[in-house]
């Protein structure tokens, strides 16, 4: 599992991109509509696409790894905004938007530093995503596409 986010976090520095809308109707994930919102502040921001998680999951099935593989098959796209700056203010900000839009947004479960949260649509979850700082770092990692309770659960349970 470790190596999983591993490979993530490699590919996260190796391709950082802009930030786009996914594909849901053209409605923004999370980590957009932080951005969004304080586009004023410096953010390293990655996201992972269809294509490069068709891949990761190629390269799971060769080693193996069918939980992985099981768990990815149900992301779309994976979108992580960094910053080194101002963390627990940004953390506070994205708690504060996240629960401010109730509506979409349902806390999932809290950690020490940490917040998970996911969008349902007709019982489906649609995005789940995590807020965590941890010393002067500040995440969101944003996951799309159509997952079960026990893919999100699976993705909690992992150490970040």
């Amino acid at each position: 599992m470790r190596r999983l986010f591993l490979i993530i976090a490699v590919i996260m520095i190796l391709v950082p991109t802009m930030a786009q809308k996914n594909h849901r109707n053209a409605e923004p994930d999370f980590a957009a509509y932080f951005m969004n919102a304080y586009q004023d502040e410096e953010f390293e921001v990655t996201n992972i696409g269809p294509k490069m998680i068709a891949d990761i999951i190629d390269d799971c099935e060769n080693r193996n790894e069918a939980e992985v593989k099981a768990n990815l098959e149900k992301l779309n796209s994976v979108r992580m905004v960094v910053t080194d700056k101002k963390a627990k203010t940004h953390f506070d900000n994205a708690v504060r938007l996240a629960d401010k839009n109730k509506k979409r947004y349902k806390l999932h479960r809290t950690g020490k530093n940490s917040r998970f949260y996911i969008h349902q649509r007709n019982g489906v979850i649609m995005e789940f995503f995590m807020i965590a700082t941890e010393g002067k770092g500040f995440v969101i990692m944003d996951f799309t596409g159509k997952m079960t309770e026990q893919t999100v659960n699976w993705m909690c349970n992992r150490n970040y």
